[in-house]
């Protein structure tokens, strides 16, 4: 790995198959940094739902939460290194892909897929289907998770996407990848 890292390369994935990638110019963010935002963001928000007047005081298990708070981090931490970039995207939440189907988040032809921990296997046919969609139409459909522990799962997330579009947080130059990732589907569109 460190050879490569000399040469402006890093290979993704703890894979020694997965393909190596120009490494994008230093990142203000690192998958550790991102990792304590968002657990810092859930705690806060799940205090702030503590005190909301109604609140009975238990502990917050609001389905959902997880995935908001992450999303709305990787977006966050993403429009920020854009901005050191000076790169400007059209951004949206929730882009249309057919349906009730939709995509986290939109930043110029990168439709993203975020999930704070990893999905099911058996989901992976709808986003081959929803991939071919938006591939179809010029966009193309990066997936970001903090993390995805069980291994088949992850085999099948990366057929679905595509390697080159599939990246883990808890692998060590994942972040600055997916921002690289981010920028090249801009750079072709």
């Amino acid at each position: 790995m460190k050879g490569l890292a000399n040469h402006g390369l890093v290979r993704t994935g703890a894979s020694a198959s997965r393909t190596a990638r120009p490494l994008a110019r230093e990142m203000k963010y690192s998958e550790k940094e991102i990792d304590a935002i968002f657990t810092e963001n859930l705690n806060l928000a799940k205090q702030a739902l503590l005190n909301l007047p109604v609140a009975s005081g238990e502990k917050i298990t609001l389905r959902g939460l997880n995935g908001w708070v992450y999303e709305q981090t990787i977006q966050l931490c993403l429009v920020d290194e854009l901005v050191q970039l000076s790169k400007e995207f059209p951004i949206k939440e929730q882009f249309k892909i057919e349906g009730r189907a939709n995509a986290d988040l939109l930043v110029g032809k990168a439709a993203i897929e975020i999930k704070a921990g990893g999905i099911f296997g058996e989901e992976s046919e709808k986003y081959k289907k929803y991939k071919a969609i938006l591939t179809e139409r010029g966009f193309s459909y990066i997936y970001i998770t903090k993390q995805e522990t069980h291994e088949p799962y992850r085999k099948t997330m990366e057929e679905a996407f595509g390697e080159e579009f599939c990246f883990f947080l808890t692998e060590e130059n994942s972040w600055n990848n997916f921002v690289n990732a981010v920028l090249s589907t801009n750079e072709t569109a």
